[in-house]
C-alpha cells in the first residue's frame, strides 16, 4: 500500500518527460512494440503485445500531463484544473490527428481506426466534461473552435485521400 497513487501523493521526478514514468511505461511499451515488430512471440499473441503497449502509453502521456499540473507527483486524489482537462483534449486531439495521418501516410488501416477511436474519444470528452464547466460566450468559443478542428481534420484527411486515390490510377 505504500506509494500508491490512489492513497498519497507519488513523486515521479521534476523534469517534464524524463522521469519515473519513463521507466514505469514509456520504456516497457516500447520494448513490447520491437518484440511484437521483430516477431519473437507467436502472432496470436500480437494483438495483445500491441493493446498492453497502447495501454502503457496512454498511462505515461496522462501520467506526464498529471504531473505536470502537480509539481511532477502523480497524485489521483484531488480535483483536476480546468487547465489540466483542456491540457488532456488538445494532446489527444493531437496525438489522434497524428495517428489518423501517420495511418494514411502508412496505408495501415488499423492505426486508422484507432486514431479514429481515440477522436471520438475525445470529442465525447470535450463535449461532456471540458465545456460542463463553461457558459455563454466561453461555450460558444469553445465549440467553435472543436467544430473548426474538426473540419480541418476532415477537410486534411479527405485531401489526403483524394491525392492517395488520384496516385493509384497512374
Amino acid at each position: 500500500m505504500l506509494s500508491n497513487p490512489f492513497i498519497q501523493s507519488v513523486d515521479t521526478g521534476s523534469r517534464l518527460l524524463i522521469n519515473w514514468l519513463l521507466i514505469l511505461w514509456a520504456i516497457p511499451a516500447v520494448i513490447l512494440l520491437i518484440v511484437a515488430r521483430l516477431g519473437f512471440t507467436p502472432v496470436r499473441s500480437l494483438p495483445f503485445l500491441y493493446a498492453l503497449s497502447g495501454i502503457l502509453s496512454c498511462f505515461y502521456i496522462n501520467g506526464v500531463i498529471r504531473g505536470a499540473y502537480n509539481g511532477g507527483a502523480l497524485k489521483l486524489s484531488g480535483g483536476l484544473e480546468q487547465a489540466e482537462l483542456y491540457t488532456y483534449s488538445i494532446v489527444w486531439l493531437l496525438l489522434a490527428t497524428a495517428m489518423i495521418f501517420l495511418s494514411q501516410y502508412k496505408a495501415q488501416l488499423r492505426l486508422r481506426n484507432i486514431g479514429f477511436g481515440v477522436l471520438a474519444l475525445v470529442i465525447v470528452k470535450a463535449f461532456l466534461v471540458d465545456m460542463a464547466h463553461l457558459e455563454g460566450l466561453y461555450r460558444a468559443v469553445s465549440f467553435i473552435g472543436l467544430g473548426l478542428s474538426l473540419v480541418g481534420i476532415g477537410w486534411l484527411f479527405q485531401k489526403l485521400s483524394h491525392g492517395e486515390k488520384a496516385g493509384e490510377t497512374r
